[in-house]
This record gives C-alpha cells, sequence and structure tokens, in this order.
C-alpha cells in the first residue's frame, strides 16, 4: 500500500506569489490556519494553529522548516489534530511535507504537495486517509484564492 499523500493542482498565479502562501503567516490564515508563525529559513519555525485559544495540541507547534529554496520548494515536519497525537506528534521523525512549485505558460504554477512519513497499521491508515481528504481540501480552497 502506498503511505505517501501526493496531491497536484495547478494554480492561476506565478509561482513566487503562489510560493508567499506557503511562508506568510497572513497568507497562510488566508486558506490553511486560525494562526501561524513561520521563519523562512531552514531549521526556522513551521507552526500551524487550528485552535489557537487552546492547548496548541491541535496545531504542528514544533515543526521546524526542513527545506528552504525560494521559490521553488519548501518543505516542513508535520504534526496531527488531537485525535492523531498518539501515533503523529510523538515519534521521531514526524510525518513531512514537500511542497514543488513549477512555473507553467500564462502565470500558472503547478504546485505538487508530498505528505511521508506515514507507518503501518490501522491507526497509521486512518491518519493518512485524514490528512489525504484535509489536503484536498485545503489545496482546493488555495487555489480558489486565485481564481476570484
Amino acid at each position: 500500500m502506498n503511505q505517501v499523500i501526493l496531491k497536484q493542482f495547478d494554480v492561476m498565479s506565478d509561482q513566487s506569489l503562489v510560493f508567499k502562501y506557503f511562508i506568510e503567516e497572513d497568507k497562510l490564515r488566508e486558506w490553511l490556519c486560525y494562526e501561524a508563525v513561520t521563519d523562512p529559513y531552514v531549521d526556522g519555525r513551521y507552526e500551524l494553529y487550528w485552535e489557537p485559544d487552546e492547548d496548541h495540541q491541535n496545531s504542528t507547534e514544533g515543526c521546524r522548516i526542513t527545506v528552504f529554496e525560494k521559490p521553488y520548494l519548501i518543505a516542513f515536519d508535520w504534526k496531527g489534530p488531537r485525535s492523531l497525537d498518539a501515533i503523529m506528534n510523538q515519534g521521531d521523525p514526524l510525518t513531512h511535507v514537500s511542497v514543488m512549485l513549477y512555473p507553467l505558460a500564462g502565470d500558472r504554477t503547478r504546485l505538487i504537495l508530498q505528505h511521508s512519513g506515514f507507518g503501518e497499521g490501522e491507526d497509521w491508515q486512518r491518519a493518512r486517509m485524514f490528512f489525504n481528504q484535509a489536503w484536498e481540501l485545503a489545496l482546493q480552497r488555495l487555489v480558489k484564492l486565485f481564481e476570484k
């Protein structure tokens, strides 16, 4: 069974602007999270919060940027929501997300997202299914921002 999530979308915007939507805190809040803290460099923070008034369990707090090649590639550690805490958030290494951006004709960008590091077993399968759907919905929101 394939333990990697792979998503591909074409975005109606240039590569540099799409890249900003993965690193700039205000732009991340437009499509992915309620609050964000990012340091755009390798080993910088990549902390996104979905319930910032809570105890930060539903967040990527502690995650770091592992690759930063502006405006082509960003990769970072990733944590799961509270419901997947025991399987996804206690391990070393955590799961990992890579976002690759390729320029297309007409000021468009091909976005490829890969989420890897899922283990074997029923709990990991549930986590992979959760994020397969979550990334699909989130990236659809991002694409729609550029269709306005």
